[in-house]
């Protein structure tokens, strides 16, 4: 027994596999096939990453079941694609060899199929019905069933022959099995809808071939949702009756919540900052009350302390993560050696979501070193040990102070201020910047452990640099507020959303903030969340562009109840408010006690020239002082810089 965590920690059995502790990784769909139809050696890389981490059980995520209908995109893995088959034996050996289990999310996307990834095929679904793009959706016949129930048979014991450990059936967040499952999409008059025992035929009738095809012996999941959340969808006394009339066909249940088919069901899927962490482990608890096999909860958990009590507490049987080990791949075994306070908390930011969906491959905040597994080759030491100066002590530079730390070098670390953390200090007053907050802390005890020499209140100058002599500095001054030309900013009333928590602030009742990017926005979910009446005034089309869909919905669940106005400019700031502008209207006024500004920031420029005028050696630029953007870029290159000293 684990003597820091010994229920998280302790081995459970699903069917005739044991896992060694009861943290999963969540199915993820990495959105990437190489020209073969297989998964990449970046894909095997990533889970491979995991297994070395210590997580039991890996479950990787939405891989179509059919050969020509169910692909919702052109880059998802076909299981029974031959091309893919010896990919999916090295990714199931890669896991093996630290002790892993590994599964697979085995879907068929039905209406959420696209034509031009299926060969041409009509999507297909419970019932039939016109997509908002216009493609029709076609009822499944009693013989396409039959075949897809074929389909999943066939794909689970591929992955058996692939020496894959289980398999899981998806019957959760709006793809084919779902649409049977929920009457919001089920409209059949057949044996195949109205009665919940008739929603389930479809779903068992696939279970079956599942089970005919890979024997008693080989465990079956089964993702489910647990409440559909939204008006017309089952909620979760249904589901608890959904779950007890499928488990006799399966090992396990996965209780997720939500899904794709709507925003506030999209969100619930992967919880946002504004969510309490496990706000869907009661669902998994209701589950357990009617089944007795384990039973898995996935809820934006990211602190241990509450995985080992969900367990204690009979509310699951094992916690998945998906961005969390993702931030953190090492919990399992830093854990395990009592070391909790090193590991690194995800902040539910959702930045891994928006990259993924954008880009067709994650990055995390605070791990800079995910999705480069393959790549990243990083040296034991350095060749030669260098003074090296960090200026600025916000994320990059403590990042790069870290790092050239760890690596050898002798680091000097010097901050204007009289605290570390720059830009983001003000998390410590922020109650969904809890997180973040924790990082911050975190890293200012790694610094100070790793031995760097810490300045604060110590502003660098050229003839400072010139006076140390460094090898090496690295500039993270960060970027200053930017000042539009609107008139009126000097006002009283005008607080600079940068410096809003540096000391108390009375802001009255009304607030206007000028500026929807993220930061304006998240300062109008704060103020609101307090009470007070906001207004978000920005220029564009829509606020927090570059947001992808997961912090898009997050951000729009924190901000009910907050007015936001857009193509809007502002015109001039008054003792009575802000003069605003809506494209096509006449100017107006928005009285305001308060007015946020928060329109972006500046690189500050001048001062990165003027130290580079000291003609170190090597003179690096990082974070916003080189280009204001996000945390985690700030993050990225003070690694990488440091990592390439």
């Amino acid at each position: 027994m684990n003597p820091y965590y010994p229920n998280l920690l302790s081995p459970l059995k699903v069917g005739t596999v044991t896992l060694k502790n009861r943290i999963c990784l969540a199915p993820m769909n990495l959105r990437e096939v190489d020209h073969n139809g297989g998964f990449t050696a970046r894909t095997i890389a990533f889970n491979e990453r995991l297994a070395k981490g210590g997580v039991a059980l890996i479950t990787l995520g939405e891989a179509c079941v059919s050969q020509t209908t169910g692909s919702s995109e052109s880059f998802m893995l076909r299981i029974t694609n031959p091309g893919a088959f010896f990919s999916l034996c090295d990714i199931a050996e890669a896991v093996h060899r630290w002790g892993g289990k590994i599964s697979m999310e085995m879907s068929h996307a039905g209406a959420l199929c696209i034509p031009q990834n299926n060969f041409g095929n009509q999507p297909m679904s419970a019932s039939a019905y016109i997509k908002p793009t216009g493609v029709a959706v076609r009822e499944m016949t009693v013989e396409d069933m039959e075949q897809v129930a074929e389909d999943f048979g066939n794909a689970a014991l591929t992955l058996k022959n692939a020496g894959f450990d289980m398999v899981q059936f998806h019957a959760g967040h709006g793809w084919l099995i779902h649409q049977f499952l929920s009457p919001r999409t089920n409209k059949r008059t057949d044996e195949f809808g109205g009665s919940l025992e008739n929603r389930c035929r479809f779903p068992i009738m696939c279970l079956q071939n599942i089970r005919e095809k890979v024997g008693k012996n080989f465990p079956v999941d089964m993702r489910m949702t647990g409440d559909e959340i939204i008006e017309g969808g089952y909620h979760i006394e249904e589901g608890k009756e959904i779950a007890r009339l499928l488990s006799p066909y399966v090992d396990m249940i996965q209780v997720s919540t939500g899904g794709i088919y709507h925003p506030d069901a999209t969100a619930r899927m992967s919880p946002g900052v504004f969510m309490e962490k496990g706000c869907n482990v009661d669902f998994a608890a209701a589950f357990k009350s009617v089944v007795d096999i384990p039973v898995s909860t996935v809820a934006g958990i990211n602190e241990p302390n509450m995985m080992e009590q969900t367990i204690k507490d009979g509310k699951a049987d094992l916690i998945l993560m998906g961005r969390g080990l993702i931030c953190e791949p090492d919990m399992p075994n830093k854990l395990a050696g009592g070391r909790m306070e090193d590991c690194n908390r995800c902040l539910r930011c959702n930045e891994c979501h928006g990259r993924l969906f954008a880009k067709n491959w994650f990055l995390c905040t605070l791990n800079p070193e995910v999705g480069f597994e393959d790549r990243l080759s990083i040296p034991a030491a350095p060749e030669k040990k260098k003074k090296v100066l960090v200026v600025g002590g916000g994320p990059g530079g403590l990042m790069a102070a870290w790092t050239a730390a760890k690596r050898g070098h002798q680091v000097t670390l010097c901050e204007k201020g009289s605290e570390l953390g720059g830009a983001i200090r003000f998390a410590d007053h922020v109650y969904f910047k809890r997180d973040m907050a924790y990082w911050r802390h975190q890293m200012e005890k790694r610094v100070a452990e790793s031995g760097v020499d810490i300045r604060l209140n110590t502003e660098v100058t050229a003839d400072y640099i010139r006076e140390m002599k460094p090898d090496a500095v690295i500039c993270a001054v960060g970027a200053d507020p930017a000042q539009p030309p609107i008139p009126g900013l000097d006002n009283s009333k005008v607080i600079v959303g940068a410096t809003m928590h540096d000391s108390d602030q009375n802001y009255g009742d009304k607030i206007v903030i000028i500026g929807g990017g993220l930061v304006g926005c998240e300062s109008a979910a704060e103020l609101h969340a307090e009470g007070k009446d906001v207004t978000v005034v920005e220029m564009l089309p829509g606020i927090a562009p570059g947001c992808g869909v997961a912090q898009s919905n997050a951000l729009r669940i924190g901000m009910t109840g907050v007015k936001v106005l857009t193509k809007t400019a502002c015109k001039r700031v008054t003792d009575e408010g802000v003069w605003v502008q809506t494209e096509g209207e006449e100017e107006k006024l928005l009285p305001a006690d308060s007015v946020i500004l928060s329109a972006g920031l500046r690189p500050r420029s001048a001062l990165v020239e003027e130290l580079q005028t000291a003609s170190v050696p090597e003179f690096y630029t990082i974070g916003d002082c080189a280009a204001a953007r996000k945390m985690g870029d700030a993050i990225r290159e003070g690694y990488y810089t440091a990592v390439n000293l």
